[in-house]
């Protein structure tokens, strides 16, 4: 899910993917995990606040 919403690595991939199959079904803790991933890259430096 991140890199639909972050410029990533596999940003193209994902959005080509999407593009195929616009439905997306999502596990319960995925709110969870992009809060975490989120997260992570802000400790890393690779996002900011804004």
């Amino acid at each position: 899910m991140i890199p639909l919403i972050l410029p990533q690595p596999a940003t193209e991939w994902a959005r080509a993917l999407l593009a195929e199959d616009a439905e997306v079904v999502v596990w319960w803790g995925t709110s969870v995990e992009c809060a975490s991933a989120l997260a992570r890259l802000r400790r890393e430096g690779a996002l900011s606040e804004e």
